[in-house]
C-alpha cells in the first residue's frame, strides 16, 4: 500500500470523491467479504466514525466493550431521517488548551513535543500537546437523510445481527485488512474524512454526484461533535433537530 498522506477530516482538505466511488467500494466489498464488510463501510461514511467507534472495543477509560449495535440504529420514516444514536466516542486524548503550534513540515518529523509524526502534510498545520480523557464516557448521536445510497446496506446487515450483539465482532486490525484489500487507496480514517467532506461541500457543484450539503463549520462541529481548538469546549447538542433540517429532500 503508498503511503496515506496525514491530513485532517475537515472538510476542505480532502475533496469528496463522489457518491459513485464511495457505492463502488461497497459492492466491491460486498463481492469479495460479504455483507458484514459492506455495511461496515457503509457506516464508516454514513456515520463519519473512527473505526475504534464502529467495531468491537475495549473502552480506553472504562475497560469494557464497546462497538455498535442494532439498537443504535433508529429509522424515522415520517421525518425521513435515518440515525446513530448514543454511539460511544473512542478517543483516547485530548488537546491540551493553548499548547497548539504551526507547522511547516511536509513530511515525516519529530515535533516539539518529541513524537514522531509520520506521512505527508499537503499544508501548513498544527501540532498540540494531548493528554488522557477522563471523565465521563462521551456519546455520539448523528442524522442522515434516509435517501442516502447506503443506508439500505446498514438497514438490510443489521437485521441479521441479534439485539444486544456487536454488528462487528472483529477488531481494528482485522477491520483495516478487510478496508485495504477493498480498495488500497483508502484506510478507515479516509471515510470519516469524505464524510466531512461530502457534507461541507457546497449544492452547487456543477457534478451531481460530487454535490454536497453545505454544512457550515458549526454544523460540521455539531455533527461530529468535534472539540473546537480554539475554544476548547465541545460542540454537544443532543438534540439533532436543527441539523435534520439541513438535509434537502433528495440527492
Amino acid at each position: 500500500m503508498s503511503h496515506r498522506p496525514h491530513r485532517s477530516v475537515k472538510a476542505e482538505h480532502i475533496p469528496f470523491v463522489g457518491w459513485k466511488y464511495i457505492e463502488n467500494l461497497v459492492i466491491t466489498a460486498k463481492r469479495i467479504f460479504g455483507l458484514d464488510v459492506a455495511a461496515l463501510l457503509s457506516v464508516l461514511f454514513t456515520g463519519g466514525f473512527r473505526i475504534s467507534e464502529v467495531v468491537e472495543t475495549r473502552h480506553a477509560t472504562y475497560d469494557e466493550l464497546t462497538g455498535l449495535k442494532p439498537e443504535n440504529i433508529v429509522v424515522y420514516k415520517g421525518k425521513n431521517i435515518f440515525k446513530f444514536v448514543d454511539v460511544t466516542i473512542e478517543k483516547k486524548y485530548e488537546k491540551v488548551k493553548g499548547s497548539g503550534y504551526i507547522c511547516h513540515e511536509t513530511v515525516g518529523h519529530t515535533d516539539k513535543f518529541g513524537r514522531l509524526r509520520s506521512g505527508v502534510w499537503d499544508d501548513p498545520h498544527k501540532h498540540y500537546e494531548t493528554a488522557r480523557r477522563i471523565g465521563q464516557e462521551v456519546k455520539r448521536s448523528c442524522p442522515a437523510p434516509l435517501f442516502e445510497p447506503l443506508i439500505p446496506t446498514i438497514l438490510e446487515y443489521s437485521k441479521t445481527v441479534k439485539e444486544g450483539s456487536f454488528l462487528f465482532s472483529f477488531n481494528r486490525q482485522k477491520a483495516w485488512r478487510y478496508i485495504v484489500k477493498t480498495d488500497s487507496s483508502t484506510w478507515p480514517h479516509w471515510f470519516r474524512s469524505q464524510r466531512a467532506s461530502q457534507l461541507g461541500a457546497s449544492p452547487e457543484i456543477a457534478d451531481p454526484d460530487k454535490r454536497g450539503y453545505g454544512f457550515n463549520d458549526r454544523a460540521l462541529q455539531d455533527w461530529f461533535r468535534w472539540t473546537s481548538s480554539e475554544t476548547s469546549r465541545v460542540y454537544a447538542h443532543r438534540d439533532t433537530a436543527e441539523l435534520e433540517k439541513l438535509f434537502p429532500s433528495r440527492l
